[in-house]
């Protein structure tokens, strides 16, 4: 007779979907992008706060659309994005930095006429 023991451990995550304000989709109204990009920036925060579960999931099958937002001091957390992520067709709702104008803060405008991009060049790893 032979006697065998399966363990199995399951790894838990954080996931955008335990968000109660998240609305799954593509091309929404900036509102329901602002509160995507909340829930978002939540559950990645919410990995970085845990001492188990360092991983931020969006699941297969999810489409997220969401405006960009600023995230600083993550160590060691699991980005695990198994569906889709939509950057905002809203652009006239995308935040310039610390909420000043470009010239204000010396940076030389390269969005082109219709302000679009204005915040890709601002993704940098620290």
């Amino acid at each position: 007779m032979i006697l065998g023991m399966c363990v199995s451990s399951a790894m838990a995550v954080n996931s955008i979907l335990d968000c109660k304000s998240f609305t799954p989709g593509k091309n929404m109204k900036p509102d329901q992008e602002l509160a995507n990009s909340e829930c978002w920036k939540q559950t990645v925060l919410a990995a970085n706060a845990s001492a188990t579960d360092r991983v931020a999931l969006i699941p297969k099958g999810v489409k997220v659309s969401m405006l960009p937002f600023a995230i600083s001091d993550l160590v060691n957390v699991t980005f695990r994005i198994d569906g889709t992520v939509y950057a905002s067709l809203n652009w006239k709702h995308w935040p310039v930095g610390a909420g000043q104008p470009l010239e204000e803060r010396g940076e030389e405008d390269v969005r082109g006429e219709d302000g679009r991009y204005q915040h890709f060049w601002n993704i940098y790893d620290s």
